[in-house]
């Protein structure tokens, strides 16, 4: 979970069993440069949930694997969010002069029940499966960013007041990234739709 703070996680908030082993090699030596630290192994979390919604998000369950070697650290596994599973990936390269922090992904699939379990209401626009990806990433020295990208095309879209229609088939993305509001708590921004 340490990892986890430098991706705009609430750690706090966040609860579960770790198990795993782990070596870590360094020379012996008065002083130590870090990149002559070696650390690898991996750790299974289980029964991952937390103790208080983060946001409308509740997190029922989950595994996480994690593995870390010299050349990356990654973590993969499954969420059971609102009741909608959602697959959770992330992953650094553990490069001398890398970047500091990583982002992390979720990705569901979200039918009409599923969005209305996650409270995203817009029935009235869209019906059908919508594959979502959902990350997380706090660019160093900068405001955390939440990016959402939706894969729209095997959904119906309609927009009525317009007379305006999408079927099923037809490509459409949707993108937009979710910041610290000015005005509001929460705003997005960089929203754009784009498809044929």
């Amino acid at each position: 979970f340490a990892a986890a703070s430098k991706i705009a996680l609430p750690t706090d908030k966040i609860q579960g069993k770790f198990d795993g082993e782990f070596t870590v090699k360094m020379p012996l030596l008065p002083e130590m440069e870090p990149d002559t630290v070696a650390i690898t192994g991996k750790a299974k979390i289980t029964e991952v949930k937390s103790r208080e919604k983060i946001g409308i998000i509740n997190v029922q369950s989950g595994s996480v694997d994690v593995q870390l070697d010299e050349t990356q650290a990654a973590a993969n596994g499954e969420l059971i969010l609102n009741g909608v599973l959602a697959k959770i990936e992330w992953r650094k390269p553990m490069t001398p002069g890398g970047p500091a922090t990583a982002p992390l992904s979720l990705t569901a699939n979200l039918d009409n029940a599923d969005r209305r379990q996650l409270g995203i209401d817009i029935e009235d626009y869209v019906a059908g499966d919508v594959p979502v990806t959902v990350s997380f990433e706090s660019p160093e020295g900068a405001e955390p960013v939440i990016r959402v990208a939706a894969d729209l095309t095997p959904a119906d879209l309609s927009i009525a007041p317009l007379a305006w229609k999408k079927p099923r088939g037809s490509a459409a993305k949707l993108v937009f990234d979710v910041t610290s509001g000015t005005t509001h708590k929460t705003e997005l921004q960089n929203f754009k739709v784009t498809g044929d």
